[in-house]
């Protein structure tokens, strides 16, 4: 629950890619502000006009399955895994700063990637 992180500090790092459009949130640990600091970082790399940003949450750590909902509240939505190492995993949530993807334009080969497409396009809060 979120009373469980009443006092405890939040650790991001963020990692502009302005030659690539994008930018990345990773939080290394949950702490009482962890959405107001993301909903922080999102604003501002969207008035930095970062056309994607990512935002990388620890599959190992239990509070992800909680905080995953409030992110998805920010209009994040699913973008994939990332194994980065042994014991982690990252999900990785996607924020489209004012674009829209065109699912239909998307030629793929096998009927999981048609499902995935299908999938990300139900998540994403701007698809068409």
């Amino acid at each position: 629950s979120f009373d469980d992180l009443r006092g405890k500090r939040t650790e991001l790092k963020v990692k502009p890619a302005p030659d690539l459009g994008t930018a990345t949130i990773q939080v290394d640990r949950y702490g009482e502000h962890v959405v107001k600091k993301v909903a922080e970082d999102l604003r501002q790399f969207c008035v930095e006009r970062h056309e994607t940003i990512y935002l990388a949450l620890n599959l190992h750590d239990p509070y992800t399955a909680v905080m995953c909902r409030e992110f998805e509240s920010k209009g994040f939505f699913f973008a994939g895994l990332h194994p980065a190492g042994p014991e982690t995993t990252f999900l990785v949530l996607q924020y489209l700063n004012n674009q829209v993807m065109d699912y239909d334009a998307l030629r793929l080969d096998s009927e999981f990637g048609k499902e995935l497409a299908a999938y990300v396009r139900s998540c994403d809060p701007g698809a068409r």
